[in-house]
């Protein structure tokens, strides 16, 4: 084990079954065997049982933790993950959600290790940098609009229409907001066009031209 880096797992992964913290720390690679069982240490309500019987087997009270530097990957080189949960300082090793989502939630990056391969992540990068590009950095309004609609339909080209849909509502479902309502809907538009003419990157002009023509009809929402 490294240096005593270690993340508090917050309520949103303690509402994670045992199955799903296994994957998300050891199951991903190679399947999961006796000897693959991650680190996962969770108190019970008011910490020290005083009876010995702390899952962690130190009944000190302590909050959860879970340390992603320990076997079976043995360090940073040949591990998946960020060190206990968050990126190197030296930026050696990402995120698995950076460049995909700015603050991503621990649900965020749970299903794209689950649902999506190196390569999948990789094209998701490029399209919501070049929806950005697109939004001007804007919110709630007309770029804002486009960049959703946009970023939604290239992922649905990417990693499938399905599991476009999966991620991008997750996305709205964990980070509420007044303009959820909005984003969700001009994903489904981008959904849509996507299923009618395939990826806008390789027909950009097209999409901007209909994404203008429904904003003028009003198919696209362009506030909250």
């Amino acid at each position: 084990m490294r240096n005593s880096k270690v993340l508090e797992l917050n309520s949103t992964l303690e509402l994670l079954t045992e199955n799903e913290l296994y994957a998300f720390k050891g199951g991903l690679e190679g399947g999961q065997s006796e000897h693959e069982i991650p680190e996962v240490i969770i108190t019970v309500p008011g910490g020290d049982d005083g009876g010995g019987n702390d899952p962690g087997g130190n009944d000190d009270g302590n909050p959860p933790t879970w340390d992603d530097d320990d076997p079976p990957y043995g360090g940073d080189g040949d591990d998946p993950f960020p060190p206990d949960g968050g990126g190197d300082p030296d930026g050696s090793n990402p995120s698995e959600a950076d460049g995909i989502l700015e603050t991503p939630t621990a649900r965020e990056v749970l299903w794209l290790l689950l649902n999506t391969s190196g390569a999948d992540r990789d094209k998701m990068r490029h399209n919501a940098a070049l929806a950005a590009q697109y939004g001007k950095g804007q919110v709630d309004n007309v770029y804002d609009a486009l960049r959703h609609a946009m970023w939604s339909a290239m992922d649905a080209a990417d990693i499938g229409l399905d599991k476009a849909k999966e991620f991008h509502t997750l996305h709205e479902t964990v980070n509420p907001g007044n303009d959820n309502t909005m984003d969700l809907h001009n994903n489904d538009w981008g959904f849509n066009w996507f299923s009618q003419h395939g990826n806008p990157d390789n027909n950009m002009q097209q999409f901007i031209n209909d994404f203008n023509a429904a904003v003028a009809s009003g198919q696209i929402q362009t506030h909250p």
